[in-house]
């Protein structure tokens, strides 16, 4: 599934909530490597601009915060932030 699918499915989700986006999300985000700082930031964004159009703000939110953590060093509150949002979006499939 490439990015653009990920965003088309949240799209035609019922109500926001696509099992399908989510699980690309979650796969994302739980692939996410310190060693790759680089690409955190655009894995980032791209969760979060899809978490806006499956209507979740809240968790939209909190990744927001949690990059903030990392681009501040803060990396304990950084991984507990993207542990929040994929715990979350488990219980959203």
């Amino acid at each position: 599934m490439t990015p653009e699918d990920v965003v088309d499915a949240g799209q035609r989700g019922a109500a926001g909530n696509s099992p399908d986006a989510i699980r690309e999300i979650l796969a994302t985000l739980n692939a996410l490597s310190l060693n790759e700082v680089s690409r955190v930031h655009g894995q980032i964004d791209h969760a979060r601009e899809v978490l806006a159009r499956l209507g979740q703000p809240d968790l939209e939110a909190r990744l927001t915060e949690a990059q903030r953590s990392l681009r501040a060093g803060e990396m304990r509150e950084f991984r507990r932030g993207i542990a929040n949002v994929t715990a979350r979006l488990g219980h959203l499939r």
